[in-house]
């Protein structure tokens, strides 16, 4: 009978702790991330398999339609295994990793894991062997002065030449989520939308004088510099308040016209990933410093890939500055769902008339495409002009 207990109770010990280790072992499921990004694709994993995760540290790294996001972890424990590989994509609420939450952290975390380095390999000589070869070389090492009769080489024939060939090869690579989803954006825009375009010039010279007189006592006082970019942005904003349709947009069900008593403007920013949109919110109340030292700080991340998603999420109007890149003239592709989008462009200098004279100065080509569907003329191109106008005496 004692054996009988003592037997029953070794099997209700083991199965106790297997059934708390069943309920050590916690899945990490990937969170919500915003409402319209629905899968992710992992790009990275940030720890290593044993590693101790603290609850809310970055654990993955993901790529989305919006950019790269960074995952933590809800638990605390030792990572027991990843459930996906990278370059897949998973759904929202998916499992992604194993975290045991019994473990307790230890004094020496286990070191990052070290891929191994694969090198040439070395034939190894005994030193007396390398000594012989060294002696060798120098006794039996002659130089033979050519003569006369060997310089005067005569021309190979076409069977003699070197025949040189040149490889034709392709390569391919995975289309990133980011380029994948702007392409499809893009095509949505100009599928949907009755978009037209419409055209100004702007005379820079009243700009530039401002930034050259301007431009240290600002730097000096704001700490950050007077740009472009920010000139364009607070006369989007007047122009927008003064004609608000253009900050307007149509609804999804197509039969309503919503208006927006907020400014927040969308500038196109390249990324190492591609594209990025990020938004400058109320543009309405903010100063030039406000702006520069925005812009400042959504390209510092942009360039880096730490743009959150609310540094991305609406826009009510977009501007696209070719021009870093020597663009001309283009015409721009609305941003969905806003109604229209401005293209800056080259400062180049160009023939203009003033008074009665030809003369030279520094001018920008503006491009603005908007939705016919909402916007006629009137409003659109109306626009514009009050934006050329604005910046050519700001």
């Amino acid at each position: 009978m004692l054996k009988l207990k003592s037997v029953l109770g070794h099997g209700m010990r083991n199965l106790v702790g297997n059934n708390r280790q069943g309920f050590a072992q916690v899945k990490e499921k990937l969170p919500s991330i915003a409402e319209s990004i629905k899968d992710v694709t992992i790009v990275k994993y940030l720890k290593n398999v044993g590693d101790f995760i603290e609850a809310d540290e970055e654990i993955l790294e993901v790529e989305t339609h919006k950019g790269n996001f960074m995952v933590r972890s809800k638990s605390s424990g030792k990572l027991l295994k990843y459930i996906v590989e990278l370059d897949t994509d998973v759904e929202i609420g998916n499992d992604y990793a194993e975290i045991d939450t019994d473990a307790k952290k230890t004094s020496n975390p286990s070191p990052a894991k070290v891929e191994p380095k694969v090198e040439a390999k070395v034939e190894v000589k005994s030193p007396a062997k390398e000594t012989e070869i060294k002696h060798d070389t120098t006794v039996k090492t002659e130089h033979k002065k050519p003569s006369t009769s060997e310089n005067t080489s005569k021309p190979l024939s076409k069977e003699e030449k070197p025949q040189i060939h040149l490889s034709r090869t392709e390569t391919s690579e995975k289309m990133s989520r980011l380029r994948r989803t702007v392409a499809d954006r893009l095509k949505l825009s100009q599928t949907t939308y009755a978009q037209v375009t419409t055209f100004q010039e702007v005379d820079m010279s009243e700009i530039m004088n401002i930034r050259k007189d301007l431009g240290d006592e600002f730097l000096k006082r704001n700490n950050v510099k007077l740009g472009f970019m920010s000139f364009f942005i607070k006369a989007c904003a007047k122009g927008l308040q003064e004609r608000p349709l253009v900050n307007s947009v149509i609804s999804e069900n197509g039969n309503e016209i919503i208006h927006r008593n907020f400014i927040d403007i969308s500038v196109a920013v390249s990324s190492p990933k591609g594209l990025v949109v990020p938004v400058i919110r109320d543009v309405q109340n903010k100063s030039f410093a406000n702006v520069e030292s925005t812009l400042v700080d959504l390209a510092t991340k942009a360039s880096n890939n730490k743009l959150a998603m609310e540094d991305m999420e609406g826009g009510t109007f977009t501007i696209s500055n070719g021009g870093v890149f020597g663009s001309m003239l283009s015409v721009p592709i609305i941003n969905p769902p806003q109604s229209a989008i401005l293209g800056m462009h080259n400062i180049v200098n160009r023939p203009v008339v003033r008074g009665d004279q030809i003369v030279a100065r520094p001018i920008m080509y503006l491009s603005m495409s908007y939705v016919h569907r909402l916007l006629d003329g009137r409003e659109g191109a109306g626009f514009l002009k009050r934006v050329s106008d604005l910046l050519q005496d700001p």
